[in-house]
């Protein structure tokens, strides 16, 4: 979590490199305070790449 914190990892890498599920890592970095580093135009790109495959 210190290497997401610090910037070092992505959220994605950084679940993965401490062996939890991203859903289980957000909840846990939110709770400890921790401020995302996920941005209005991330989470609208996920969005827009999503809508090719449905």
């Amino acid at each position: 979590m210190k290497g997401y914190a610090k910037g070092k990892y992505s959220i994605g890498k950084a679940a993965y490199l401490s062996n939890l599920p991203l859903s289980e890592f957000m909840d846990i970095i939110m709770d400890l305070g921790i401020k995302s580093k996920i941005t209005r135009e991330d989470l609208l790109e996920g969005y827009e790449n999503l809508k090719k495959f449905f």
